[in-house]
Order: C-alpha cells, then sequence, then structure tokens
C-alpha cells in the first residue's frame, strides 16, 4: 500500500504501474493505472447519483448481489458508470429500484423528497398522545412503526396505505392515498377526561363488546381516542355504573363521577 485519499485527489508518483483499489465500500471496480516520467495521468471514473428522499431512513445501494454503500435521507453518492438498485434498509418506505449512472453525469431520482425544501410526499397523522403507537401498512406489510404518536410528517411514496394502532382499538384501522409531491394530513379523534379520585380504581374503556383501552389507576388525565360513542365501566366492583360518553373530533369531554 502506497498511500491513500478521499475524492477527487492528484499524488505524485514514481514511474510505474499501480492498482487503485476503493478502501472499504466497493464504489468503483479495482482498476490499473501506468504512471510515466514527467507526465500527468487523469482518471475519470463513474458520475454522482443524488436520491432526494424526505425521511430520514436508511437505503442501500447494490450492484448485484454486492452492497456498494448505504446513506440515510437525502444523499448524493458517486459511483462507477453503470446499473445500480436502491434498496430501503430496513422499512420499505419505497420499492426498490434501478438506477443507471453514467460517466460524467449527474443522476437524481426523487421519491418521496424533491430538491425544493419542505417539497415532497409525506403522510402527517395528528394523533395527540405519545403513548400510541402506530404502524403504516402496504397490504400484509409493515412499512413503518412509529413509535411516539408525535405530530410530524413521515415520508412515503405515492400509495395506498393502511393505518393501524399498535395496540388496543384506540382508533380501527383506516386507508390513506398519499399523493405524489403532496402532504396529506389526517387528524383523528378527540380526547376523553374522566376524574375519578380513587387511585386503586382500574377501569376499561368499550365499543359494543370490544375493550378499547384498559385503564390501571384512574389518574386526572386525557385519554385519545378516535370520536365515537364508548361505554365506561370499572374493571372490578361495582365502585360506579356503567356509562356511555360520545366523544367528538378534535373536542375535550370531561366526565367527574
Amino acid at each position: 500500500k502506497v498511500t491513500y485519499h478521499s475524492g477527487k485527489h492528484a499524488q505524485a508518483l514514481q514511474a510505474g504501474t499501480y492498482t487503485i483499489k476503493p478502501s472499504s465500500n466497493p464504489i468503483f471496480e479495482p482498476f490499473e493505472v501506468t504512471i510515466k516520467k514527467g507526465e500527468k495521468k487523469v482518471v475519470d471514473l463513474g458520475g454522482t447519483f443524488l436520491f432526494n428522499w424526505a425521511g430520514d431512513d436508511l437505503w442501500d445501494i447494490y450492484k448485484g448481489d454486492t452492497k456498494v454503500t448505504y446513506h440515510s435521507g437525502k444523499h448524493a453518492q458517486a459511483l462507477q458508470a453503470g446499473t445500480y438498485m436502491i434498496k430501503p434498509s430496513s422499512n420499505p418506505v419505497f420499492e426498490p429500484f434501478e438506477v443507471t449512472i453514467k460517466k460524467g453525469e449527474t443522476t437524481t431520482i426523487n421519491k418521496g423528497g424533491t430538491e425544493t425544501p419542505n417539497k415532497g410526499t409525506f403522510l402527517e397523522f395528528n394523533w395527540a398522545d405519545k403513548n400510541t403507537y402506530w404502524s403504516v401498512y402496504q397490504g400484509d406489510t409493515v412499512v413503518k412503526k412509529i413509535h411516539k404518536s408525535k405530530r410530524g410528517k413521515l415520508a412515503l411514496e405515492a400509495g395506498t396505505y393502511t393505518i393501524k394502532a399498535g395496540k388496543g382499538r384506540v382508533f380501527k384501522p383506516f386507508e390513506v392515498t398519499v399523493k405524489k409531491d403532496e402532504t396529506t394530513t389526517i387528524s383523528k379523534g378527540g380526547f376523553l377526561v374522566f376524574n375519578w379520585a380513587d387511585e386503586n380504581v382500574s377501569w376499561s374503556v368499550y365499543q359494543g363488546d370490544t375493550i378499547v383501552k384498559k385503564i390501571h389507576k384512574s389518574k386526572r388525565g386525557k385519554l385519545a381516542l378516535e370520536a365515537g360513542t364508548y361505554t365506561i365501566k370499572p374493571r372490578k366492583g361495582h365502585v360506579f355504573k356503567p356509562f356511555k360518553v360520545t366523544i367528538k373530533k378534535g373536542e375535550t369531554l370531561v366526565v367527574n363521577k
């Protein structure tokens, strides 16, 4: 090993034949170069791949079965001329696709994101309860798991998805169609505040015969629920009679008993 560099670089060398190899990721094939006394040897390899992805998801670059490198979000990568496969690393937030890199050119792909700031293909699901987990499905495939239902934009490829609550039934699964270069915003449900002072009393929220949520301590707090009618029942004993409540979208219902 004579020396090493990164990116574009000039290096003085004794006349002779050398092999140039990538140090870690196989972003180009090793090649030989012959240096002659008093001459400057210029080698141009490949072009640039610019992938505009607005999310923070990881994605991989493959050539055949070989993983060349990986990145996240929007990123530019110098590659040797040729055809590559781009795949999401874990969550299938976009379909794998091929890209052909040409010598001296920049190939730009916009999926989910664009070159324009704040533009892209997004889903924004406004569900206020940070303790509610939810997932994005396409068919039977989990595209993305959202571990905290915070307000924010999720970059997705254009298409139709199903949104499901991770645990419990705080909202019913629903379909949403995300359109290219648009932000699709979904707002669901309201809040129930049930003020029951005894912290030793557990209670449940029912919709029909289905338990929507079990509350292990009847503390004062907001419970996010999809708009609709529910029945509140004590878990054990008869400390209060079951009663119905109607939750309206965007509103907070307070019950004192």
